[in-house]
């Protein structure tokens, strides 16, 4: 007895029929986005950057406000060691 490996075995029972092959959904299938679920994130993500940018302005105003302070504490430094330099300390 001769055995072919290209025989389909499916082929020799009665009834069998090949699967049908599965189409590919079109693009046109899917359903649409409303318009107001885009307007809703464009007002979401508007509101979050403002916040990001609010953020951002306060910290830089912080910023500033510190780089003074320690541009004037440092100025104060600077004069006392002058001083400390111009009048030596008695022993």
């Amino acid at each position: 007895m001769i055995f072919n490996k290209n025989v389909n075995k499916n082929a020799k029972r009665k009834g069998s029929k090949k699967k049908p092959v599965k189409q590919k959904p079109s693009y046109t299938d899917k359903p649409s986005v409303s318009a107001e679920h885009y307007n809703d994130m464009i007002t979401f993500y508007t509101r979050a950057l403002e916040e990001k940018n609010a953020i951002i302005e306060k910290l830089r105003r912080d910023n500033s406000i510190l780089m003074k302070s320690l541009v004037r504490k440092s100025e104060k430094l600077v004069e006392l060691e002058s001083e400390k330099i111009k009048r030596p300390a008695k022993k």
